[in-house]
């Protein structure tokens, strides 16, 4: 298997090499913030001016806002035990944080709720990753620098870390049961909305993290009654469903399709409840990779 609560967020300001920036000419700013302190082809490259990061730690520079991981979690169901568990041992681990997620890549986490209405969700957390200040993980842009204290280093990594799954996993924990599930709606929100920073302008490569049973169940579309209405293989197939519910639906379902680049990934962990049988689980996972193909994804690029 692969809210709305505000968190106070912390300002990672790097510590200056000593050399004010504030006045520089922009150009050379710009050189500064791009290119790597020691001049080596390292990818991120290593940068420790402060003047180069936003109060998120996100480089303020478009050259070097690359990568955004957004983690959707669906609470409709309330979590439980093993659910909290398995968000911070392998959605959210320690792992995930130092060794697959590299250098100012922005993590942002969304629960998925009825508490607010889509329009007015907004991230529960959302910062970009600092350099971890440890030579134990693949990026070069993480080793100590003299520019930086290794020990101011190392503890905003941490810091950034509790913030964005310690924190936040907390939070979706206390999270009750909704009375509806709107899937579609909030895969549309956090992909077009400007508050989530999760458009196709706002980054190069944009990876969706999404942890939900898929059960769709609202007023506008309730997934079993509604797919098995739409006749034979329409719960296992988003296009025949699609192609074959009623005018009315498949105007909605356009309207609240999702912006998405030919490069965006999706990673799907499914949750199994109570809700899904076995044969549901199958058609579910069938449904919403020919959905997400539908929005624009390829299919190398959604994982399950």
């Amino acid at each position: 298997m692969k809210v709305i609560f505000y968190l106070s967020l912390i300002f990672f300001g790097t510590l200056s090499s000593g050399v004010s920036l504030f006045d520089s000419d922009p150009e050379e700013l710009k050189a500064i913030c791009t290119s790597d302190i020691e001049g080596k082809k390292r990818q991120p490259p290593l940068v420790t001016e402060s003047e180069c990061f936003d109060k998120f730690n996100c480089p303020v520079f478009s050259e070097m806002r690359k990568k955004h991981m957004l983690v959707l979690v669906d609470t409709t169901g309330g979590l439980t035990e093993n659910e909290v568990g398995f968000l911070k041992n392998t959605v959210l681990s320690r792992r995930i944080l130092t060794q697959e997620i590299e250098p100012y890549t922005k993590v942002t986490i969304v629960d998925l709720n009825d508490k607010v209405t889509t329009s007015n969700a907004k991230p529960i957390a959302s910062i970009c990753r600092p350099r971890s200040g440890s030579q134990g993980t693949p990026f070069g842009a993480d080793i100590p620098h003299k520019s930086q204290g290794v020990n101011y280093t190392k503890s905003q990594f941490v810091k950034w870390g509790r913030a964005i799954s310690l924190n936040t996993i907390e939070k979706l924990a206390t999270q009750t049961e909704a009375r509806e599930s709107q899937i579609f709606e909030h895969i549309n929100a956090v992909s077009t909305f400007p508050s989530f920073d999760f458009r196709g302008e706002d980054f190069e490569e944009r990876t969706l993290v999404f942890f939900s049973d898929l059960l769709q169940n609202s007023e506008r579309f309730n997934f079993p009654k509604h797919c098995k209405q739409a006749g034979s293989g329409a719960c296992s197939d988003f296009n025949k469903f699609y192609k074959n519910t009623s005018n009315s639906r498949r105007n909605y379902l356009d309207k609240q399709k999702p912006s998405f680049s030919v490069n965006t990934k999706i990673i799907i962990y499914q949750i199994i409840n109570k809700n899904v049988s076995s044969r549901l689980e199958k058609d579910l996972e069938s449904f919403y990779k020919t959905y997400f193909q539908w929005a624009g994804i390829k299919e190398e690029n959604i994982e399950h």
